[in-house]
């Protein structure tokens, strides 16, 4: 049975997300500039929808050293779209295996606002997964998992400011704390245009 029919709330979240620019996904070309994929992976609880969060390994190669995130991470030559793309990363940093089958829809493709990361369009996919889902970290990429309420990302009281240093300077940006993790940059980026489309949210 698809996963979508297990829950009512997942079916509602995916209403509105396009299903025609995910189609449109599974038949293109990798773009000249270079490509990510990014999984938003939903399970159902008895009392809400949880999304899984990953906070990354400290390393100094990697340009998103330390930060929360969403499981994900560049296209592949071998992976023949951008779903696969999320489904192999989300396999590799925690061990869960999704299925093409389970993708709810896609968000609006991103990319970083600061020189100082890599030049790529960062697609985010939506993913339900099943109840009882557990994620697994892979120690070298990534310290720990995270599986957060859903209802977090409309409390007011978790929004935050963060001060970050760059290049000659510091500069202040919008944040979630959520689980005791600051979340912010991108990803934060990702979880606000999901959030705007969730039934019946109420912007904070």
């Amino acid at each position: 049975m698809h996963v979508q029919t297990v829950d009512q709330r997942l079916r509602e979240v995916g209403s509105p997300l396009s299903p025609a620019s995910l189609a449109a996904d599974l038949r293109r070309s990798p773009a000249p500039r270079g490509e990510a994929a990014v999984a938003l992976v939903l399970r159902p609880t008895a009392a809400d929808l949880e999304f899984l969060l990953v906070k990354r390994a400290e390393n100094t190669r990697d340009p998103w050293s330390g930060h929360m995130a969403l499981p994900g991470g560049r296209r592949d030559a071998n992976d023949p779209n951008l779903v696969a793309t999320a489904i192999r990363e989300t396999a590799e940093e925690t061990h869960i295996l999704l299925d093409s089958t389970w993708t709810l829809g896609r968000l609006e493709a991103l990319s970083p606002q600061t020189r100082r990361l890599p030049t790529l369009d960062i697609h985010p996919f939506v993913f339900a997964a099943p109840g009882g889902t557990e994620a697994v970290p892979e120690n070298r990429e990534i310290a720990s998992v995270h599986w957060v309420r859903v209802s977090d990302l409309l409390d007011p009281s978790l929004h935050r400011t963060v001060e970050i240093p760059l290049i000659g300077s510091v500069r202040e940006f919008p944040a979630y704390e959520l689980d005791g993790q600051v979340v912010w940059g991108l990803t934060y980026r990702i979880l606000r245009n999901f959030i705007r489309g969730y039934p019946g949210a109420l912007q904070p």
